[in-house]
């Protein structure tokens, strides 16, 4: 638990009295009075004291109030045992559709398939933002964890009227990215353009992550949905990508930069022509590794890309 200096608690306890309690969390006054604010505001006072408990130990906010706004419109129920959708990967996600705007023509479908689904955030958001664009929108998402695709329908549903079209198909099935044999299993076929955020935190560094909201991250996310390596993008590659005839890009959130450069390294190796770049957040942290075919439209994601790899 991060010490607070004495101060600081008489100047948050001045403000309000449960203010104290939220600064081992959000370790700033701002921070502690804009989620005092949305549990007052959010919760039945009856829930106030029990919700300033939960977050005094560090348990995600998003989880107390059970839900995350997610791109324009959406709201994405929370629970545990599934990851909490996070500003960075809504922030690629909208740039990625303002980019598919540019590369399909209003009377071109598209088919796209994400793998690592979680709570359906991506998917939906991707359905949100193109659903009145693309003449069919064929999105399916995928996860190992039944949980996930229990909510990620879920959140189909509790946001259907931002997605409702009879030109959006989006679906959410259970399967394990591991499987070489799922993509040929799968209900929907040719998809052009593969998408994840798959679980990336190393082993050695999730064991030795320590503090404030990472210990928050460590204590109560799902670990299936944080740890991984390079054997996650290999298997995402050669079940997803490689093996499919029909996918002509692929973005991937990363977690550094040796990530993205295993997957550059591996595409060269299998000799494959494809162009791979990265793209570095409005935090400065590496977070995308993307790919495409050369001599293809989607050599406009180029343009998501901090640098481009020759």
């Amino acid at each position: 638990m991060p010490r607070i200096s004495p101060r600081l608690i008489l100047e948050a306890y001045k403000i309000h009295p449960y203010l104290p309690y939220l600064l081992p969390a959000c370790k700033t006054i701002f921070q502690a009075k804009l989620e005092l604010g949305w549990i007052i505001n959010e919760l039945p006072v009856s829930k106030h004291k029990s919700a300033i408990k939960k977050r005094f130990r560090l348990y995600p906010l998003q989880y107390i109030l059970g839900n995350q706004p997610f791109g324009s419109n959406l709201k994405i129920e929370c629970k545990k045992g599934v990851l909490i959708p996070r500003a960075d990967t809504e922030e690629w996600c909208m740039e990625l559709c303002k980019k598919l705007r540019k590369i399909k023509n209003p009377n071109d479908s598209l088919k796209v398939l994400e793998i690592c689904s979680g709570s359906g955030c991506i998917s939906l958001l991707i359905g949100e933002q193109l659903k009145d664009y693309l003449a069919e929108l064929d999105i399916l998402g995928v996860d190992v964890s039944q949980i996930c695709v229990d909510l990620s329908q879920k959140n189909l549903e509790l946001n259907h009227k931002y997605i409702n079209s009879n030109k959006t198909l989006i679906n959410f099935i259970k399967g394990d990215l591991f499987n070489k044999d799922l993509l040929s299993s799968l209900p929907i076929q040719n998809h052009e353009l593969v998408i994840s955020n798959p679980p990336y935190i190393p082993l050695e560094e999730y064991n030795v992550y320590h503090g404030g909201l990472e210990k928050s991250v460590i204590k109560y996310e799902p670990r299936l949905a944080l740890v991984g390596n390079l054997e996650v993008y290999k298997s995402l590659l050669d079940n997803f990508v490689f093996n499919n005839k029909s996918c002509k890009s692929f973005i991937f959130e990363v977690g550094n930069k040796k990530q993205i450069e295993f997957v550059r390294d591996y595409i060269l190796f299998k000799k494959f022509s494809w162009n791979v770049g990265y793209r570095i957040d409005s935090n400065g942290q590496y977070r995308n590794v993307v790919g495409w075919q050369r001599d293809c439209n989607y050599d406009l994601l180029q343009k998501m890309c901090t640098s481009i790899y020759n």
